[in-house]
């Protein structure tokens, strides 16, 4: 690997959006100039990722660095740093090696190093530059790892994923299409007369288990290629009519709602994603423009219940879109009417950790006191080992070695009765929150 995931370069059309510009081309230009925002769970599995490869590549054990961190922005063997070592206060950037990531990491080095135990005959690599741009200049995209096996002329391409929230399946996956796609013509020096795609997902539960593939012949896979130039040029119509047809026009033609917005950065300000939404609040709630009543959920029949139950994390996820979006507006001087930004509630830490170590020991207090393994407690922790008879003064005497600042910003109604933060102020907070 020559760099880490999160420095690397990512295409407009990504394989792993590939499911939603394929049904809806016009979600690339909606995204155009929105900054996709991170997950913790898809850092996490940028984490495992970086684990993985490491171990393919150099062979050791994913045992080996249980209990240590992964700094995702990092490269090399310098990405991994052990646990009494300060790895830092971005939760998107290091990560903790646990048991449950090296049974994963250890299942998929497994199953890929069983496709290439004839070191002559086949060719590994992992964490490979793919490019698809045959199919469109803006197809490109990494590969997790690939095998060739070269006296079957057999191509083998592999998908890691961490994931457990949503099941990923094999079958019709433009996803792995592509990664299929791009892996045959990287080696396409070599004779093959099939390709088989398979998902790892170690911690996500399926029928079929956590080790799933698919077999594509070649005629396949040409059929595939066909339908991805396709979907392209479909892009490519979309950018160039907007704003050439009127809205509504554009919106029917280029913009589908469906499973695929899950993911997707625009959704809150998406006609299609919020009709949808209406539709399907209407079909569970009561008609639109009619006022609608939340029935008590031990009063909802067994179908009722079943049909709120299937369409919950489709509501859900539009409103946390439009929430974080809400959010975003506001602390950038477009407040909703109505709301107003407030600082979250401030924690207090200590300014310099080894000052306050070095006065607490001049207190008498124990090493073994100040630590909670591997990290110096908090000040809520040791405040009573701060000399004073009741809280207050306790807090006083240790005023000079704390600080309190808030973690970030919620956007709340006007009733609440916290102070609005000026919106200039918003950009000092470490994180931004949706509506409370």
């Amino acid at each position: 690997m020559t760099e880490a995931h999160s420095q690397r370069a990512h295409a407009t059309l990504a394989p792993s959006a590939a499911h939603r510009w394929m049904h809806c081309p016009g979600s690339i230009p909606m995204t155009d100039g929105i900054a996709d925002k991170t997950t913790a769970a898809a850092a996490e599995g940028t984490a495992a990722h970086e684990l993985a490869a490491y171990c393919l590549e150099t062979g050791h054990d994913p045992a080996t660095f249980l209990e240590m961190w992964v700094d995702i922005e990092t490269e090399g063997q310098n990405r991994f740093a052990r646990l009494d070592e300060d790895p830092g206060r971005d939760q998107l950037r290091y990560f903790e090696v646990t048991e449950e990531m090296v049974d994963a990491v250890k299942e998929y080095c497994a199953y890929v190093l069983s496709f290439a135990e004839d070191n002559d005959n086949c060719l590994c690599s992992v964490e490979e530059r793919l490019d698809m741009t045959h199919l469109h200049p803006e197809v490109y995209g990494t590969g997790d790892a690939t095998v060739l096996q070269m006296k079957e002329r057999h191509l083998h391409v592999f998908d890691f994923k961490y994931g457990k929230g949503v099941v990923v399946e094999v079958d019709d996956n433009p996803q792995l299409g592509l990664y299929g796609s791009g892996a045959a013509r990287r080696h396409h020096n070599h004779k093959l007369d099939k390709v088989t795609l398979h998902v790892i997902q170690p911690r996500a539960e399926h029928p079929k288990g956590p080790c799933r593939s698919r077999e594509y012949d070649l005629i396949e896979l040409l059929d595939f290629e066909a339908d991805i130039q396709t979907a392209g040029n479909t892009v490519d119509a979309a950018r160039e009519n907007r704003g050439a047809i009127p809205d509504e026009d554009w919106a029917a033609t280029y913009l589908t709602a469906g499973d695929w917005c899950r993911f997707c950065a625009a959704q809150a300000v998406c006609s299609a994603r919020r009709e949808a939404s209406l539709q399907v609040a209407a079909e569970t709630f009561g008609a639109v423009g009619d006022d609608i009543t939340l029935t008590p959920p031990d009063e909802l029949d067994d179908e009722r219940l079943a049909n709120i139950l299937l369409e919950a994390d489709s509501i859900g996820n539009y409103v946390k879109a439009v929430q974080e979006f809400a959010h975003s507006q506001a602390c950038n001087g477009k407040t909703p009417k109505g709301f107003k930004l407030v600082a979250k509630r401030a924690n207090r830490k200590w300014i310099d950790p080894d000052t306050a170590e070095d006065e607490l020991a001049m207190l008498g207090v124990d090493t073994s006191e100040m630590y909670a393994e591997p990290k110096f407690r908090s000040p809520a922790q040791l405040e009573r080992y701060f000399p004073g008879k009741n809280k207050d003064q306790r807090q006083a005497s240790m005023a000079h070695l704390v600080e309190k600042k808030s973690s970030g910003t919620n956007l709340v109604p006007l009733s609440d009765p916290r102070p609005a933060v000026k919106v200039g102020a918003a950009e000092e907070f470490a994180t931004v929150e949706g509506v409370e």
